[in-house]
């Protein structure tokens, strides 16, 4: 003997459950009242268990009635799901998404691995630079998703977040006590020129301990403790650590995330993933996982 479930019938359930009553169920599901208790009377009848309580004016579960709405719902569930997937187009191409060194983290893993769980057929190129070459390549038709840290917000670009600059140091690190400052920046940072001229309109004397072309190098320095720099708050590297100066080095001005999204031949694309950026930006606490999929990862 087959024993196979009625979907349909406990779609017509799962609505008197939900709505409380089968004329209300009808009207949900566009069906008529007799069509949804025929379904009703015909599950019983199947599985030999008694499942509304109809007496009185209105009606209710039974204890097996409970049991089953609970199950049937996870049932449906899952039904809709492997419906949606193959029945839903499979998009296929590739999308650049450009992202600058100190944002990576924590945003990349979680937006890749998201959208490469509904889009498995995309590949996702992610390209790391500065927010001035990310902004090129954009406008180039060689990106198609960038994110920005930006004083203001250039034409059609959205801005995300706002966040301060902060002072970025080694753990227990005491560099940011001498003088002259010592300054580590990777040379074409856009957060070198604003901090240099905070700590010059303040009145401090510094030096360059490293500056250097290689964002690593000036990280590495940083973690040895021979010099600091300046960081977007919440984009700060895992072996560093916000320094609490309590007013001896300079407050630091606001900045924009912005992201920019491409009207040019990917930008059906580029808008489906321009969502998951908005969704994911910027949790409190992401750990890095794998994105796994096709996702590629270049340093320029």
């Amino acid at each position: 003997m087959a024993r196979n479930l009625d979907l349909a019938a406990l779609r017509s359930l799962l609505a008197v459950a939900d709505t409380g009553g089968v004329t209300r169920a009808a009207q949900r599901l566009h069906l008529t009242q007799s069509a949804v208790s025929m379904q009703l009377k015909r599950l019983e009848e199947t599985m030999a268990v008694a499942l509304l309580n109809r007496e009185g004016r209105g009606v209710s579960l039974t204890k097996k009635g409970e049991e089953l709405v609970s199950q049937a719902r996870k049932l449906l569930s899952l039904n809709d799901d492997i419906w949606e997937r193959m029945t839903t187009p499979e998009h296929t191409g590739e999308v650049v998404l450009g992202l600058p060194h100190d944002v990576i983290y924590p945003l990349a893993p979680s937006i890749l691995k998201a959208f490469n769980r509904d889009y498995p057929g995309v590949k996702v190129v992610l390209v790391s630079s500065l927010s001035t070459v990310l902004l090129d390549r954009l406008e180039s038709g060689k990106a198609d998703v960038v994110l920005t840290t930006e004083a203001g917000l250039s034409p059609h670009g959205e801005i995300l977040a706002k966040r301060p600059l902060v002072w970025v140091g080694a753990p227990s690190g005491r560099a940011w006590r001498r003088q002259p400052v010592p300054i580590a920046f990777e040379s074409r940072c856009a957060f070198r020129k604003i901090t240099l001229d905070a700590l010059e309109q303040a009145g401090f004397d510094w030096n360059w301990s490293v500056d250097t072309a290689c964002f690593d190098a000036a990280m590495a320095s940083i973690a040895a403790d021979l010099a600091v720099c300046t960081m977007l708050r919440g984009t700060i590297p895992r072996q560093l650590v916000e320094i609490d100066h309590g007013g001896d080095l300079p407050e630091m001005p606001e900045l924009n995330i912005n992201m920019y999204v491409t009207k040019g031949p990917g930008a059906e694309m580029a808008a489906r993933l321009a969502e998951y950026v908005r969704a994911d930006f910027a949790p409190p606490e992401t750990v890095y996982a794998e994105a796994g999929g096709h996702v590629g990862l270049k340093l320029v």
